[in-house]
């Protein structure tokens, strides 16, 4: 079956099946599941490498949602303003790059800066993802928001496997977070003709 179809509005004009809209946005929530889950594999070999003690590194790690919360009331209104497509074609790239730059880091303080843009990415996909996930309920009248939130748990599950192989192999973080970005951009790149537009 195909997945366009054509609509009223006019002859040019086609809007993807309802089912492959379902399938990008499952995808893109999968998406920020395997970054997060990516980042949260690497924790021990970052505090490691960095010498940080259970004290300094629990304050360090409060930096991503301190990000997360200055960030919200911008969120909603960006997504408002420029419709959670366009914010989340901006905001999702954003966060793998902010991913990788926590493997980068090599003091205390540099991480704590990482994980505070991570935060500020991260909420920000959040909202418009979210909201991706509202409008696409709304196409199927029907509760379906709980299979997205699977893709984000089954993106936690990969990403975990992910990181095992990669502490096996002995790859360093900013690698593992640039395959991780690849992953990332690649499947972002095939499905966001599919998400859902407009404000």
């Amino acid at each position: 079956m195909s997945y366009f179809k054509k609509i009223v509005a006019g002859p040019s004009e086609f809007i993807p099946d309802k089912k492959r809209i379902r399938m990008a946005v499952a995808l893109v929530y999968f998406c920020m599941g395997l970054c997060f889950a990516s980042w949260a594999s690497r924790i021990p070999d970052i505090k490691t490498a960095l010498h940080l003690n259970d004290g300094m590194f629990g304050t360090i790690l409060f930096a991503l949602p301190v990000g997360q919360f200055l960030m919200m009331p911008f969120s909603g209104k960006l997504v408002t303003h420029f419709g959670s497509r366009k914010v989340l074609l901006f905001a999702l790239p954003t966060y793998t790059v902010f991913l990788s730059n926590i493997g980068l880091v090599s003091q205390g303080w540099q991480l704590a800066i990482a994980l505070f843009l991570f935060g500020l990415a991260g909420n920000l996909c959040n909202i418009s993802i979210n909201t991706q996930g509202v409008a696409t309920e709304r196409l199927y009248e029907r509760p379906i928001m709980a299979s997205f939130h699977g893709g984000w748990s089954l993106a936690g599950f990969t990403g975990a496997l992910i990181g095992l192989l990669m502490i096996n192999l002995k790859v360093p973080p900013y690698w593992h977070f640039l395959t991780i970005i690849l992953i990332a951009w690649t499947i972002i790149g095939i499905n966001h003709p599919f998400l859902v537009k407009g404000k």
